[in-house]
């Protein structure tokens, strides 16, 4: 791989997603926000009082996820998670993977290391290395950076 290679990882957990969002090599800057992908009409991306979420709006199949550090404030009272075996294939999975990229704040990844569960890994692993190539779109943020 080359020396200046764009190398990043991401673990979606049933509580959090964790993201390594840049580093050298004396370094690893990390973040995480809560594994929660509330459906968002886009347009109502600010609290009660009218201050803007730190959430971006990832589009899959026609709906907007929310996603980020402060998804929980769009979320309602009851929050499904979405760790079972057929997890990484769900819509959700990949607005979390998605807000994940966006987060990460870089045009490209020349190599993206993606958790999955022991359980699943060897039956899972080459139909999320296709899903996960390509361009994908990471949605607009709500927040100012």
């Amino acid at each position: 791989m080359a020396k200046d290679a764009v190398v990043r990882a991401i673990d979606v957990g049933v509580w959090n997603t964790k993201l390594v969002i840049g580093g050298d090599s004396q370094s690893i800057s990390c973040m995480h926000f809560p594994s929660i992908t509330p459906v968002s009409d886009e347009v109502g991306v600010t609290d009660a009082l009218g201050t803007r979420r730190k959430t971006v709006a990832i589009p899959i199949g026609g709906l907007m996820y929310e996603v980020g550090p402060e998804a929980h404030l769009a979320a309602g009272i009851f929050n499904a998670r979405q760790m079972h075996d057929g997890c990484c294939e769900t819509r959700e999975y990949l607005a979390l993977v998605r807000g994940a990229r966006h987060y990460m704040k870089v045009d490209r990844i020349d190599l993206l290391v993606l958790g999955l569960p022991v359980a699943t890994f060897k039956i899972k692993k080459a139909a999320l290395e296709r899903r996960m190539t390509g361009t994908h779109e990471l949605g607009r943020a709500s927040a100012s950076r």
